[in-house]
């Protein structure tokens, strides 16, 4: 008997991790979905654009700053602008 019930405390040590994944799952999904809308200017736009290429894409130099090469950057960046601020 002392083994079933470690089984079963096993199954609902799993179960119990799934729901609170799917749970941060909704959470994280509707945190996304407060974000901001995009900027309507141009130049506003580009530096939206940009901010988010370096959060996402940017190597941290240790000290709180981003790097990311300036190619790429320029072909991100563009596309961004293409596409209404959605990288």
């Amino acid at each position: 008997m002392g083994q079933l019930g470690f089984v079963r405390f096993a199954i609902a040590i799993v179960v119990a991790g799934c729901m609170m994944s799917s749970a941060m799952d909704a959470a994280l999904a509707a945190h996304k979905a407060k974000a901001q809308a995009n900027p309507s200017s141009p130049d506003a736009l580009y530096l939206h654009c940009r901010s988010v290429i370096f959060r996402k894409y940017g190597r941290s130099s240790g000290d709180g700053r981003r790097f990311i090469d300036r190619t790429r950057m320029v072909e991100l960046a563009d596309h961004c602008v293409r596409n209404g601020g959605r990288i």
